[in-house]
């Protein structure tokens, strides 16, 4: 996997935490400590959640094995159906995020 794939899942996988937990998307950057363009920016894919700022989604029963692998097998069993549903749903809700700035020129 590539970092941009890596960076897009571990987005989704965040966004379905969120979902899961029943948190809206500024409930979930105010946990974390983040602006809300900030946290669109980790949802989107576009930057990498540290570790350190996705201690709230733990301390709630979401393991870094998911949030970063999708690996399942620390989380609670009632957490599990929960995120199924909402990794579904936030596959459908991900939009891409639109760059910033200016265009680059590229000089040929």
């Amino acid at each position: 996997m590539d970092e941009a794939s890596f960076k897009a899942a571990t987005g989704r996988r965040l966004d379905a935490a969120r979902i899961a937990l029943g948190r809206t998307a500024a409930e979930a950057a105010a946990m974390m400590g983040v602006s809300r363009p900030t946290y669109s920016d980790y949802v989107g894919g576009k930057i990498l959640p540290p570790p350190f700022k996705l201690q709230p989604f733990v301390e709630l029963g979401i393991s870094l094995d998911f949030l970063y692998y999708g690996i399942k097998t620390a989380l609670p069993m009632g957490l599990v159906d929960r995120l199924a549903e909402a990794e579904t749903e936030a596959s459908s809700d991900t939009q891409p995020v639109p760059r910033r700035g200016r265009p680059r020129l590229v000089k040929g």
